[in-house]
């Protein structure tokens, strides 16, 4: 059987990995130009640089660790998120009970906020943000980080974005507690996606968008 498998990232490369070794040829394209999608990333001047922001690998399914295990050696590596403040005070990130008594500490605001919020298809990420922070730590820690990263303010935003990002009533300091396995590729991510790829029965071909690929009457056709 020929299999088309659109997107070479960590979904599109193990179902072909897994289609080639059941005997079935698997072609897969990608309308960038390298393989991994989004968790590519590639060495420039001896560092290793994530194209597309970093990817922190975290899971507590063993089976998925044991598949990609095939493929790759692993770094340990258990990530800690600080955030630094105009006034060059660093904070644990996302907020913990560390992180609200030094901002009293400080002079800011850290009490919870009062305000209920029924949540809607229509609330935006301000509005949320405001039923669990004071107004100076939504300025504080989000409304100037969205304006960078999107270019748009808290009102523009759906509230799902921000509500992934918790605010803990612990001293935990590690961005993922409940993953019993935190680690990162030993040589990246682009090796990682080389070596699972690397099959007699798998055709990759990068740069290749799906809506200009020729249809034959046998199916398609990569040439």
């Amino acid at each position: 059987m020929r299999i088309l498998i659109v997107g070479a990232g960590f979904a599109g490369s193990t179902y072909a990995r897994i289609g080639a070794e059941s005997g079935h040829k698997v072609h897969l394209i990608d309308s960038k130009t390298h393989l991994g999608g989004s968790a590519h990333d590639r060495l420039i001047e001896g560092l290793r640089v994530s194209d597309y922001g970093p990817h922190l690998f975290n899971t507590s399914n063993m089976r998925v660790v044991s598949f990609l295990s095939r493929f790759t050696e692993w770094t340990p590596y258990i990530h800690r998120g600080n955030v630094c403040l105009p006034n060059d005070v660093t904070l644990p990130f996302p907020l913990n009970l560390d992180s609200l008594e030094s901002l009293r500490s400080i002079g800011y605001s850290a009490d919870p906020a009062t305000a209920k919020v029924q949540l809607t298809q229509d609330t935006t990420a301000r509005q949320w943000l405001r039923s669990i922070l004071s107004d100076e730590l939504v300025e504080l820690f989000f409304e100037r980080y969205v304006r960078k990263m999107w270019g748009i303010s808290l009102d523009e935003l759906p509230a799902s974005i921000v509500r992934r990002v918790k605010i803990r009533n612990n001293h935990e300091t590690s961005a993922f507690p409940n993953s019993q396995f935190q680690a990162l590729p030993k040589n990246g991510y682009a090796a990682l996606f080389n070596h699972m790829l690397d099959h007699p029965n798998r055709l990759c071909c990068t740069n290749r968008p799906y809506g200009v690929l020729p249809l034959t009457p046998d199916g398609f056709s990569l040439q």
